[in-house]
């Protein structure tokens, strides 16, 4: 059996069977993995270590194929690699919730 081609834009390098390819409960990388690698090759303002946009992570997932974890799921996924919770943001009439590894730079009065 000949091995599967890389997943399109993965940067994760994911493969991905013909059988897993049909499924739609495919097997997904571990999360917190999965979420580190797309911060460092992302290239998207709102997608590092000193701000993250949830709604933009979320989005990038969707694009890859892969199902989000749910809101408490995910605080719970990005406070063990280490991201503290900024605050919700309304960006063009829309609620966002960003995060940093490094809360200190958005504090006021530092």
């Amino acid at each position: 059996m000949e091995p599967a081609p890389p997943l399109g834009n993965s940067p994760a390098g994911l493969r991905q069977t013909a059988d897993e390819e049909k499924s739609p409960h495919r097997s997904q990388p571990c999360m917190p993995v999965l979420i580190e690698e797309l911060i460092a090759s992302s290239g998207k303002p709102y997608i590092s270590a000193q701000l993250l946009s949830s709604p933009d992570l979320c989005g990038l997932l969707e694009d890859m194929q892969i199902v989000p974890p749910r809101t408490r799921a995910l605080k719970g996924v990005l406070e063990a690699i280490g991201f503290r919770p900024l605050g919700r943001v309304t960006v063009e009439g829309t609620p966002r919730r960003y995060w940093s590894r490094q809360p200190h730079l958005f504090t006021p009065g530092i």
